[in-house]
């Protein structure tokens, strides 16, 4: 009997194929939530107000999204008047204080700074930016029910 390698590849790739189908088919992949968005200006529903510090801030985007029916994000960006430092030495002022955990923090360049922190409602991650005369600031929050 002769030796036909096309036929062993053929044989592979229809059995390989078969069983990313029957993978596929087994444990289908689990689409993303999609954005849901407030209106210009609006903080979206469900944001923890009091996670709004800043009040020389002015909302430029805001939106959730459903991950499950236990997994919400909520993220507000807005432009302030106050530098990047100033709004990161507000945010740990206030997470230390509300007894949140600051897991990461990132505040060695006066144009960036950020941090992620955890508490008994859930997550945080807030960033600034330096941007003209201010900051583009960003807060997305993470519940935990």
């Amino acid at each position: 009997m002769e030796f036909k390698p096309w036929f062993w590849v053929t044989v592979v790739v229809i059995v390989v194929v078969a069983a990313a189908l029957i993978v596929a088919w087994l444990y289908p992949i689990k689409a993303v939530g999609t954005p849901v968005y407030a209106p210009q200006g609006q903080v979206v529903q469900g944001f923890p107000q009091e996670l709004l510090i800043d009040s020389s801030g002015q909302v430029t985007h805001s939106y959730s999204i459903a991950y499950s029916s236990s997994t919400n994000q909520y993220t507000v960006g807005w432009q302030s008047a106050a530098s990047p430092e100033a709004l990161f030495s507000g945010y740990e002022t206030y997470f230390t204080s509300k007894n949140w955990f600051i897991l990461d923090e990132a505040s060695s360049s006066p144009d960036v700074q950020s941090i992620y922190a955890v508490g008994s409602i859930g997550a945080v991650n807030f960033t600034a930016v330096a941007s003209g005369t201010g900051s583009a600031a960003s807060l997305s929050y993470v519940d935990n029910q």
